[in-house]
């Protein structure tokens, strides 16, 4: 039976006033049945339509100018070139390098991340059509049904193609996700990003 285990340097914590435990685990059983039953009850005959619904308001939202995201994405880049110029001074203090300079890879791998956000947005068209979002669904379609009979290998290229993404909550002890398709993975050449609401397992 396979767990995970997400793995918090304390040092890390301490430094950015985060409350997270050293390790957390999870069994696999208690999330793939869930997530992959999920995943293809999404694309149903009967489901597909709220589906496209959902992904055409989450579109819509995207384009309606300063979305939350995109505030978020703008604090994320400030955040991390505070927390950077912090490191750099703990660096000059003397303080461990090995361990500073596992924070700065962190927080410029989150730079990044929020900056590739605004970019992407900037480049987003201002309306995508339902037919389009119905055009990608299909090949979703596909794509999520072939993880009932799935090796783990090819359920973690689903995944990734699906844009799966799972948060835990250690103080519920239930795990939300959201699923953002990569066109490139699911046949597309372009499509909406957005998400579907969250779904708790």
């Amino acid at each position: 039976m396979r767990n995970y285990r997400c793995r918090y340097m304390q040092e890390y914590a301490l430094a950015n006033k985060l409350d997270h435990p050293r390790n957390v685990y999870f069994r696999e059983i208690d999330i793939l049945p869930e997530l992959d039953g999920w995943l293809a009850r999404l694309f149903t005959e009967e489901q597909i339509e709220d589906t496209v619904a959902r992904l055409v308001a989450a579109a819509e939202q995207d384009t309606g100018g300063d979305t939350e995201a995109l505030r978020s994405a703008r604090r994320t880049v400030k955040d991390c070139e505070r927390k950077l110029d912090q490191y750099r001074q703990a660096l000059d203090q003397g303080n461990d390098a090995g361990v500073i300079a596992g924070w700065i890879a962190e927080a410029e791998a989150q730079k990044l991340k929020a900056q590739a956000a605004l970019r992407g947005n900037r480049s987003r068209p201002a309306k995508i059509a339902p037919t389009s979002i119905q055009q990608m669904l299909g090949a979703c379609r596909e794509t999520a049904a072939s993880l009932r009979s799935a090796t783990p290998d090819h359920k973690a290229s689903v995944y990734r193609a699906l844009g799966v993404r799972i948060v835990y909550n250690k103080e519920t002890h239930t795990a939300e996700v959201q699923v953002d398709p990569d066109p490139s993975s699911v046949g597309i050449s372009s499509c909406p990003r957005g998400d579907l609401n969250p779904h708790a397992l």
